[in-house]
């Protein structure tokens, strides 16, 4: 056997334990201690392995995000089921927040009256929208006492868990349009009345025969105002069977909007036997049609639900209660409560003011125009004599400012032998709101 010496590079016998020429040791004739010949030097471990499985770590890393990505919705709606199955409640689609940005976002009664109203305007069945800011459910089953009842009302609502966000609740209404919105409509944006049901056509039919016989184009906002106003007095009596309107709802995501017509404008203007509600609303149809600003508030009036309303003349609000000032019973209205303010209107009435417009208005009210408002008893009392005495009028009534009359101070009615078989008087006072009617005979 021969043996290359890696030393100095000859050939030489393989048996002999060291080259010839150069000395260096033969280590293919060594033994190793097992008997076997040593095995050549290994070579070090590759690094390949290890840096082939990081890039299928990083790739497999990838690909889950991307399904996650990608899924994250199918994922989230069998969250949602999971939900739904242990807690009993609808869950909408958890991605509606971040896919429909045109939701509107209500954290105050006042935006989700807002949001109502533009939808039955514009003849919606449906609303959804995001409540926050502390704004509940339980705020909904009261929302029909301020939404306008001339546009219509909530019926239904469907409460939605939003898993995205723990301080917005998806909310979604079920909505009702009035007779009312559809003559609206037809007068004011040139609607198809035809289309419309048919009390509602009947309505309309009416109100146009009202917008033609009682109103000249001539009139002013306010004179506009005052015919309307007398026309619902001298047409409507009180319906005192009227069913009871009941705000509260007794069954779960079920809003109870009163059915009965006195409580609408068909009722007063067809009918003629309306409740509060219903003059409220025949008077805001009318004057709207005009095309004069008007609201309708729900509130109080002597511990009793009630609905009056508002209306802007030239930019200052008055409010108005045809409803109390309708006399049906002594076959003589009044106007005591016909465009006054805030602060006149309080005393007898409660309402929530923030939901409202303040009327602070006192140009147009309506013993100011008739020059029977007074700040002085003397001036009253002359007044007064002057109405009833000499003109003989049997009806005298005046707005009284910053004073009140006493029995004493209608003595002056019966002096110098006026030929007065009896003089009576009653004064309504709401505040410093004083009002004195004086009959005489």
């Amino acid at each position: 056997m021969t043996n290359f010496c890696p030393r100095c590079g000859k050939l030489y016998d393989g048996n002999l334990p060291h080259c010839p020429y150069c000395m260096q040791v033969n280590q293919s004739n060594i033994s190793s201690p097992s008997g076997r010949r040593d095995q050549p030097p290994r070579k070090r471990r590759s690094n390949k392995g290890a840096i082939v499985l990081i890039i299928i770590i990083v790739l497999v890393g990838t690909a889950g995000r991307m399904f996650l990505q990608f899924n994250a919705s199918k994922i989230q709606n069998k969250i949602s089921s999971f939900v739904q199955e242990t807690l009993d409640v609808d869950l909408p689609d958890t991605n509606l927040i971040q896919e429909n940005k045109d939701i509107p976002v209500c954290s105050s009664m006042s935006e989700l009256v807002t949001c109502v109203e533009k939808s039955l305007l514009a003849k919606e069945d449906k609303l959804t929208v995001h409540l926050s800011n502390g704004l509940t459910t339980s705020d909904i089953l009261n929302i029909n006492q301020y939404v306008n009842p001339c546009w219509g009302s909530c019926t239904q609502y469907r409460e939605n868990v939003k898993i995205l966000s723990n301080d917005i609740t998806e909310l979604e209404l079920t909505l009702k349009h009035s007779d009312e919105v559809y003559v609206y409509d037809a007068i004011c944006n040139g609607g198809d009345i035809s289309l419309a049901p048919k009390t509602a056509q009947k309505l309309h039919k009416k109100v146009q025969k009202i917008r033609k016989t009682e109103i000249k184009p001539s009139m002013s906002d306010y004179k506009k105002e005052l015919a309307f106003y007398k026309y619902l007095l001298d047409t409507c009596i009180y319906n005192h069977h009227h069913v009871k309107n009941c705000q509260c709802s007794t069954k779960k995501g079920e809003i109870e909007v009163p059915t009965d017509p006195s409580h609408t404008a068909y009722g007063a203007l067809i009918d003629g036997n309306p409740v509060c509600s219903g003059y409220a609303r025949a008077l805001h149809l009318l004057l709207t049609c005009e095309g004069i600003n008007a609201k309708i508030i729900a509130g109080h009036g002597e511990g009793q639900d009630h609905c009056w309303n508002l209306v802007e003349l030239d930019g200052k609000w008055y409010q108005l209660d045809a409803t109390w000032d309708d006399n049906d019973i002594a076959k003589k209205s009044s106007y005591y409560y016909f465009n006054i303010t805030d602060d006149m209107m309080y005393g007898s009435h409660v309402w929530d003011k923030e939901m409202y417009p303040a009327a602070t208005g006192k140009k147009y009210n309506y013993y100011r125009l008739k020059k029977r408002y007074f700040t002085s008893k003397k001036k009253f009392k002359k007044a007064m004599v002057k109405a009833i005495v000499k003109k003989r009028e049997k009806t005298y009534v005046a707005l009284l400012d910053g004073f009140r009359i006493k029995d004493k101070d209608m003595e002056i009615l019966f002096k110098e032998n006026n030929g007065l078989s009896s003089v009576r008087w009653n004064i309504i006072e709401d505040s410093d709101y004083i009002v004195i009617k004086v009959i005489a005979r």
